[in-house]
């Protein structure tokens, strides 16, 4: 670790941080404070019940990628190895894990739904009730799925896509007219009566699921409870070396073998057009890029309805997120310096040429939202474009992570490692720069 003195660069480093931390905490108090100054949910044409929904489906389907990605029963090869090849009752070696999770499942979906009921103004108890079923249900649907080997892939595509129809249900009737907004508006009103109701048919079924998933744990089998080793693994190591690419490198890895076969094409003449052509298949080939688009493209218009003042924010944002999940050839060759001398040419031409998709795919959704945006003002989704592009650049060349990091004196005793949060927070900088420029563009407070 290294220690700056007094010189100028200490100076200037903490000024920058204090700088940093000042328009942060500005931006976090207007931002509470527009929440906090925004109408109750009874003042709006369109009660909450359809967003409600739309969240809560949504954070489900998340959920259940997360859990089917992961197991969610997991062993070590160790555990494996030496205890599950003996004459071991299996259920009594992982039934104390799958108690665990379904505990933890309850208590995150009792947590959830108490805050949506603040959100939206629901039932508090009954919303809680229905948090913990779902929460621990979705253990045990999973455990479920890995007893019986099948992965249900459609289950986690079907709570994201009944999330963004409800979404997309709501915008639509607040934008159309009087008669699908009392549509709407009469389903969102009757969300706090049928409530009850459904929280009483959901903790009976989930009480029984988790029960029965709990008498068949010993049906487990060994290639189940190792498929999801690697990315436990590869979680608790990032987890420890502050680096999400080590989760990432997994994911994308088991991604790709989910794929079984790929038909094979040659490429065209020419290496950039060969690069530009793979970087295109390469998003062919990945069906849920089109879901995530869709999700975060309905975003901006969610927001202009419910908060108005935030919309360009929350454009920039979601554009953010959605160039990103553009940028798979242009983060490989940035993290791989043998690739780059494989493929030939410069550092700088390899960077732009795989920088063009991600580019474009940010100018398409960035105009397929500017109607969003567009009351604000007229140019707002150009320069959210600009700026999903700039982060994405600086969030893909990220080089590998130097723990050597450098310790800021702010004084008081305290030490800040400057260093290693100027690599954790790479890319922050340019979002704030932009989200800065688009306050001073749309006026926003």
């Amino acid at each position: 670790m290294i220690r700056l003195g007094a010189g100028w660069r200490d100076r200037d480093q903490r000024a920058v941080l204090i700088g940093l931390i000042v328009i942060g905490s500005g931006m976090a108090v207007q931002l509470v404070r527009s929440a906090l100054a925004r109408p109750p949910a009874g003042a709006s044409d369109v009660p909450p019940g359809w967003l409600s929904l739309a969240t809560a489906a949504s954070l489900i389907g998340v959920a259940t990628l997360v859990l089917t990605a992961t197991g969610p029963l997991v062993a070590s090869p160790a555990t494996v190895t030496w205890l599950l090849t003996t004459p071991l009752d299996r259920r009594a070696a992982v039934k104390t894990w799958y108690r665990a999770l379904t505990a933890v499942g309850a208590l995150a979906g009792v947590a959830l739904g108490l805050v949506l009921s603040l959100l939206f103004h629901l039932g508090t108890g009954w919303a809680a009730l229905l948090g913990g079923a779902v929460g621990g249900g979705l253990v045990a649907l999973a455990a479920l799925a890995q007893i019986r080997r099948e992965p249900w892939r459609w289950l986690p595509g079907v709570t994201l896509t009944i999330g963004v129809l409800s979404a997309l249900a709501g915008v639509v009737a607040e934008r159309l007219g009087d008669a699908a907004r009392d549509l709407v508006g009469g389903i969102g009103a009757n969300a706090g009566s049928v409530l009850p109701a459904v929280a009483a048919v959901a903790a009976p079924a989930a009480i029984v699921l988790i029960g029965v998933v709990d008498r068949r744990l010993g049906e487990l089998a060994r290639p189940e409870l190792t498929s999801g080793a690697a990315v436990t693994a590869a979680a608790a190591t990032a987890g420890t070396f502050l680096d999400v690419t080590l989760l990432t490198g997994v994911l994308e890895v088991r991604r790709w073998q989910r794929r079984g076969r790929v038909r094979s094409r040659g490429l065209p003449a020419g290496r950039t057009r060969a690069l530009l052509v793979a970087d295109l298949r390469r998003i062919s080939r990945s069906p849920g890029i089109a879901l995530s688009w869709l999700l975060v493209a309905l975003v901006p218009y969610v927001v202009v309805v419910e908060v108005p003042q935030w919309a360009a924010q929350a454009q920039l944002v979601t554009a953010c997120v959605a160039s990103h999940r553009l940028a798979g050839g242009l983060r490989a060759v940035c993290r791989s310096a043998a690739l780059r001398r494989a493929l030939g040419g410069t550092d700088a031409s390899l960077r732009v040429t795989h920088l063009v998709v991600p580019a474009a795919g940010a100018l398409v959704w960035c105009a397929l939202t500017a109607p969003a945006t567009w009351g604000a003002h007229p140019l707002g989704w150009l320069v959210a474009a600009v700026g999903a592009v700039a982060t994405t650049y600086r969030l893909a060349t990220r080089p590998p992570m130097d723990y050597h990091a450098t310790l800021l004196d702010i004084g008081f005793g305290v030490m800040i490692p400057w260093g290693l949060l100027r690599q954790l927070f790479r890319g922050a900088g340019v979002l704030l720069l932009f989200s800065i420029l688009m306050s001073l563009l749309t006026g926003t407070p």
